[in-house]
């Protein structure tokens, strides 16, 4: 059900499914000798590279595999799966490729829809007028500006970085993983006033 192609030594079409002739809406004929530089639904900029792409595959026997986003013949364009890889004749000199396209555009809509949720929910995340922050094994998982200000850090520096700079000494850090896991198991939240290090050695109480 997929489209699959194959090209010859020189990069040139040699032979189509008829998934491909359909997806692209031509006859079999029309493509065939020719390479993708002449490929008419591909923007002329983007040939050159797509070219060099399919040579470098012919000449090394390798293989390609990238997501791009490809013009139908109807005018729209889908997200596709492209991957090609290389053969030799049966002497050991290059023969040529095959290709085969997946349309993956219903995962990338659904990947694009997670992200722009993600951006509001994180542009929530970032408008609260207090410091919130996730942890995992005491480590800064996700937290927003206003946390990153309250303690002098840059956007994102806090990130995968321990809780531990933040502590006044080592011994408060050490000792207050149990304190707090204890309270969260008794009351399911832990609260206290503590003094706390910035970036630049201040202190503040939180």
């Amino acid at each position: 059900p997929y489209p699959v192609f194959y090209q010859d030594e020189f990069s040139r079409f040699r032979g189509f499914n008829r998934a491909y002739v359909d997806m692209f809406n031509w006859s079999t004929g029309d493509m065939l000798g020719k390479t993708v530089l002449d490929l008419p639904t591909l923007p002329m900029d983007v040939r050159p590279q797509l070219k060099a792409e399919d040579d470098e595959v012919i000449a090394t026997t390798g293989h390609l595999s990238r997501e791009m986003v490809t013009p139908m013949a109807d005018g729209n364009a889908l997200d596709m799966l492209f991957y090609s890889v290389g053969f030799r004749k049966p002497d050991g000199t290059p023969g040529g490729l095959v290709a085969t396209l997946v349309d993956i555009t219903t995962r990338k809509n659904l990947e694009r829809a997670a992200h722009a949720m993600a951006q509001e929910q994180q542009a929530i995340f970032d408008s609260v007028s207090i410091g919130i922050a996730f942890f995992v094994q005491r480590r800064f998982r996700q937290c927003n500006r206003l946390m990153e200000r309250m303690f002098g850090y840059a956007p994102g520096e806090l990130i995968g970085t321990t809780t531990l700079p933040l502590f006044v000494n080592s011994d408060d850090w050490a000792g207050l993983a149990d304190t707090v896991q204890q309270a969260i198991d008794r009351d399911g939240v832990f609260k206290e006033e503590r003094l706390m290090k910035r970036k630049d050695g201040s202190t503040l109480w939180i």
